[in-house]
């Protein structure tokens, strides 16, 4: 049994894609390790519950937009991604943690983290790479922001000690290519009622699900239902799943009968696989797509852009259908015809090719 300490900038939950791969990664490794949590919080966010005792929560930091602002202010020379949870009192906090406890492996979990990974002494660390972020801004046109994240970027990820996975080949090929750093490449974990859940017939709807306070999603949902919606007739209709929506796009989303917006859905899984395919305009961005992922597993079509499929095999194509313009996603949806039989037929070869959890691999032999 090892001792692991794991650091996120994040609470693990269910309500958005990254942190519930945090969720479904501390439950799955502390089953045979004690796992130690430190962990940032927003005020109002629902604290984080174990769901054994081999997870301990050491330190639960509140932060704040003030608290950001003031750790970017104060980290000026580096790119503001890096340092807005980075205090120096968690600094100190942490290295006298690491002199007190004889940790097998410390996980730094998300970009965000990287710093204290950077700076912080150990024998063997993990770094979570959800995305490459130097990609991110580089879709961004402004080239003066993608060289300050990139300087950033590359020197963080030169850590003493260091083992980097990211969630694709294409990632951790970026990683070598932009920074002459290795990688090792590993999956999101799936959870069980993601397993369980099989397409029992072919619904009348389509389905979007993320988590919209994230620009990425939320600017590709708006520029569906003012591009594309307005085109769809009635008999067309569509199911929206996740916490976060602005208001104004509620309040345009309201104007139309066959639209729903559903927000935070404990178990959404049953809706997308008996969904007609699932939705995904997405135009910036960087690394893989969980959503598009876990709608695969469910055995359930996607329709999206390039952007959306980013980082995932070619092997799963007839399942990813590419939309760039109005138009193609229109043709596409008035057009698709997957059958019931064929979609639970792929949802049974997904699962046997995908899920490899390299990172519980590395765990377990180090």
């Amino acid at each position: 049994m090892k001792h692991i300490l794991l650091i996120t900038p994040f609470v693990p939950s269910k309500i958005g894609a990254g942190v519930n791969y945090t969720r479904l990664f501390i439950e799955d490794i502390s089953h045979e390790n004690i796992v130690d949590v430190v962990l940032f919080k927003m005020q109002g966010e629902d604290s984080y519950t174990p769901c054994n005792s081999h997870i301990r929560i050491i330190k639960e930091f509140k932060t704040s937009v003030f608290s950001k602002l003031f750790n970017c202010a104060f980290l000026f020379f580096l790119f503001p991604l890096f340092t807005a949870k980075f205090n120096l009192f968690v600094y100190v906090f942490l290295k006298k943690l690491l002199k007190q406890k004889d940790y097998d492996i410390v996980y730094f979990d998300f970009s965000q983290m990287f710093l204290y990974a950077k700076l912080l002494r150990h024998k063997n660390k993990v770094l979570m790479s959800h995305d490459v972020i130097t990609q991110r801004y580089s879709r961004k046109g402004n080239p003066l922001l993608s060289r300050f994240c990139f300087r950033t970027e590359k020197w963080i990820l030169s850590v003493s000690n260091g083992n980097i996975f990211t969630f694709s080949q294409k990632d951790s090929d970026l990683i070598d290519t932009y920074f002459g750093i290795s990688s090792r490449v590993t999956t999101f974990y799936l959870s069980e009622d993601i397993v369980d859940t099989f397409p029992e017939y072919l619904g009348d709807y389509y389905v979007f699900f993320a988590m919209w306070k994230r620009d990425d999603n939320y600017e590709g949902l708006e520029w569906f239902i003012k591009n594309v919606l307005p085109q769809c007739d009635n008999s067309i209709s569509f199911k929206i799943i996740g916490a976060g929506l602005h208001e104004k796009l509620k309040e345009i989303i309201s104007q139309f009968d066959n639209i729903e917006y559903l927000g935070f859905v404990e178990n959404p899984y049953p809706i997308i696989a008996n969904s007609k395919a699932l939705i995904s305009p997405l135009f910036t961005g960087a690394g893989v797509k969980v959503k598009v992922i876990e709608a695969l597993a469910c055995g359930t079509p996607i329709i999206g852009t390039q952007l959306s499929f980013e980082g995932i095999a070619e092997d799963f194509g007839e399942f990813m259908i590419q939309a760039e313009t109005p138009n193609d996603f229109l043709c596409v949806m008035r057009t698709l015809n997957l059958s019931l039989d064929k979609r639970i037929e792929f949802k049974k070869s997904f699962l046997l090719s995908y899920s490899n959890k390299q990172i519980k691999q590395y765990i377990y032999s180090h």
